[in-house]
């Protein structure tokens, strides 16, 4: 009897229909999330609309939470990545505006997904709280990356841990006004125009008529 040969199979078949199968769970769950709110879709809802077993979507999601947030430890080393890429010349600051400028870039191209996860989010307390439980995590990955660059400048950390702050309000900002005010804005132009009233210290374009 003559083997097959198996050979010829790719080696990350396995892999490639393990994403499918997580983007279609997330997808599924998101879209009910959306429909009927988060707290009101039970796991035993999805699992059913998703024809999967409990067992499957716990091999992919430790909770439901985690179908909204999983992904969280994953953004923060890309974006560490992204951050450490940068030109070795470039201040801390521009560096740090180039890396949420592109990170706004990728979040919009998938703009129908990523804008009902984040308002779903936004309109639910425990997740709220839970993504700013973890905004802890991107100043400690962060915040060494930016204090590399700021070289000559006494309490260097606080500086860089200031900058990381202030970048995470930037994204939460910008991304609250997108969901609001939709498509007629890019997420990138409301992210850089938020990066430039940070770069002028939150001053008026022009200063006030001097009163007669």
């Amino acid at each position: 009897m003559t083997a097959i040969d198996t050979s010829s199979t790719p080696p990350n078949l396995r892999d490639r229909k393990k994403e499918r199968t997580r983007v279609q769970l997330e997808a599924i769950a998101t879209r009910m999330f959306a429909d009927r709110g988060f707290e009101a879709v039970t796991v035993d809802e999805i699992v059913a609309a998703a024809d999967v077993s409990h067992r499957t979507f716990y091999r992919y999601f430790p909770s439901k939470e985690d179908v909204l947030l999983g992904d969280h430890q994953a953004k923060v080393d890309a974006f560490v990545a992204a951050v450490r890429a940068r030109p070795a010349d470039e201040s801390a600051f521009d560096a740090l505006r180039a890396a949420v400028l592109d990170f706004a870039d990728g979040y919009e191209q998938d703009q129908d997904r990523n804008a009902t996860r984040a308002r779903v989010v936004h309109e639910t307390p425990c997740l709220a709280q839970r993504v700013s439980e973890k905004q802890l995590a991107w100043e400690q990955a962060l915040t060494p990356v930016l204090a590399e660059r700021i070289v000559g400048v006494p309490d260097a950390d606080l500086q860089a841990r200031l900058m990381v702050a202030c970048a995470l309000g930037v994204m939460r900002a910008a991304i609250d006004r997108w969901i609001a005010v939709g498509p007629a804005r890019s997420l990138r132009d409301l992210v850089d125009e938020s990066f430039e009233t940070l770069a002028n210290g939150f001053a008026p374009a022009s200063p006030p008529a001097s009163p007669r």
